[in-house]
């Protein structure tokens, strides 16, 4: 009875190049602190700092992550988030330092500071 190795080829050479490639990223020193950043990408927001005035709004991008985010800021007396996506505006209504956190829904997160003059 002749046996049909072919089959197990394709799943076999795909195991050998992910255990390659996590190797070479391993060699590499990069280091992704979840499985989550090793496949989406760790989180981060832009511009991670920015001073502004007491009332004006600019706008967050964030990249990285599963793409489902929520956006949260530390003070609301100091000012409010209106988040869409991967991107938010950020208005100040006040003096003060403020921060802007986003976290996307593995837990992953980073945070921009915000200061208002």
């Amino acid at each position: 009875m002749k046996r049909n190795a072919s089959r197990f080829v394709l799943p076999v050479a795909a195991l050998c190049a992910l255990s390659l490639l996590a190797a070479g990223l391993a060699l590499s020193g990069c280091e992704a602190e979840s499985a989550d950043d090793f496949f989406f990408g760790e989180v981060t927001i832009q511009p991670s700092s920015i001073t502004m005035g007491s009332s004006d709004s600019t706008q967050f991008t964030v990249a990285g992550g599963d793409g489902n985010y929520s956006w949260q800021v530390s003070n609301t007396g100091l000012g409010n988030v209106v988040q869409s996506g991967e991107n938010a505006t950020y208005t100040s209504t006040g003096v003060g330092t403020n921060f802007l956190t986003v976290t996307d829904s593995t837990g992953d997160s980073d945070t921009a500071t915000i200061w208002q003059q």
